[in-house]
């Protein structure tokens, strides 16, 4: 049976990275998608859920940002690259998060009780915002022995409302869209 958390610490052990998603055009193109979020929105705090090896969260500007990822090797790999951001493998519920990000890791989760705890997760935490960058299918046609799709906008954010959808424009690189959910109880709403 396939475990996502071996297949992530194993693959960065073995000298791999994030993938496209995380390199070159897409990086930058997420980087600005996601810097111009939080200069609209007045975002001080950033938390990366599944930041992978840290580049995209490293192209970020926010004063203060955080990744969790379930792979021990590259948060630790992570804190020597960008010792000026703080990585962890535990979850910490009792903190105020502006922004959480989702950046093509949704798809990965390909466990159903993984899928399921990340998405709970996600409201526990309680961030005055969610971006979401991937897929929002259900075709097969995809799908891997590390890649699912999922139809995430039927399994909406308990708590949030659907507030965007943004198309990627670089269709060619990334099945990905943008979706952006804010807390309905947010001082925004």
């Amino acid at each position: 049976m396939f475990n996502s958390k071996e297949y992530w610490n194993t693959r960065y052990k073995n000298k791999g990275n994030s993938g496209t998603g995380s390199r070159g055009k897409l990086l930058k193109y997420k980087a600005d998608y996601i810097n111009d979020f939080i200069q609209s929105n007045n975002i001080n705090n950033v938390f990366s859920y599944g930041c992978g090896d840290g580049h995209q969260l490293n192209a970020i500007n926010c004063p203060n940002k955080e990744g969790f990822d379930v792979s021990e090797f590259v948060i630790v790999e992570n804190i020597k690259r960008f010792p000026y951001i703080k990585f962890d493998t535990k979850i910490h519920f009792k903190k105020e998060i502006d922004l959480l990000l989702s950046l093509d890791v949704i798809y990965h989760l390909v466990e159903p009780d993984v899928y399921n705890n990340y998405i709970e997760t996600i409201t526990k935490l309680s961030p005055k915002f969610v971006i979401i960058y991937s897929w929002n299918s259900t075709s097969e046609e995809n799908n891997t022995h590390h890649v699912k799709s999922r139809e995430i906008t039927k399994d909406l954010l308990e708590g949030y409302r659907l507030v965007k959808t943004d198309l990627n424009k670089y269709k060619g690189l990334s099945l990905s869209d943008w979706f952006i959910y804010e807390r309905e109880n947010s001082d925004n709403s």
